[in-house]
């Protein structure tokens, strides 16, 4: 699941992603007992962009791909990858236990936030005015917040538009939390 060095995974619409859910529902030949989805946002993406530019972003992005890819061997049995889509966000699916999603997601963030980027220009760290604030740079590192969103088998039919809405839901509501991980459960009877 590798990318060439230096080039960040395509980019995928959320309706593409939704297929692919969709898709993997309707092909399990297993009951499902829970699907959920992890959204993984880069802290201060667009500043890092500003500063370091589009070729160390490939290598960020590409060092987290890999990142996941190595997490995802883990759990091979349970996660899959579903892709990368608009403003540098990666998405996953669960099919596991939903007792341990948290636990999960707290593994990949803090897989992803202890990554190495790779540095061939030697860019330097630095503090950038962001939005009114400070924000301190480095080009070998990024942290992540992540929202994580699940739907029981026993709440009905696989809702996945509500799944992806309640996912992104999570991940903005991640930012206000010490952990920066916000797993919420998503059920179709409750609006």
């Amino acid at each position: 699941m590798s990318t060439q060095r230096g080039t960040a995974p395509p980019i995928h619409e959320l309706d593409e992603l939704k297929a692919r859910v969709n898709r993997h529902i309707e092909m399990s030949t297993d009951s499902l007992s829970s699907v959920a989805l992890v959204n993984i946002d880069i802290n201060d993406m667009s500043p890092w962009y500003d500063v370091f530019g589009p070729t160390q972003r490939d290598y960020a992005l590409e060092a987290v791909f890999n990142t996941i890819s190595d997490v995802k061997l883990d759990y091979h049995d349970r996660l899959q990858y579903l892709g990368r889509h608009p403003y540098d966000k990666f998405m996953l699916m669960d099919t596991g236990n939903i007792e341990t999603l948290e636990q999960l997601a707290k593994k990949l963030k803090s897989s992803i936030d202890g990554t190495t980027i790779p540095n061939p220009g030697n860019l330097p760290q630095t503090e950038h005015q962001w939005k009114g604030a400070t924000v301190q740079l480095d080009p070998t590192h990024l942290t992540v917040r992540m929202g994580v969103a699940y739907q029981r088998s026993g709440s009905g039919q696989y809702n996945v538009e509500g799944l992806f809405s309640k996912v992104l839901e999570a991940t903005e509501s991640a930012k206000a939390t010490p952990s920066q991980v916000m797993v919420v459960e998503f059920n179709p009877a409750i609006r």
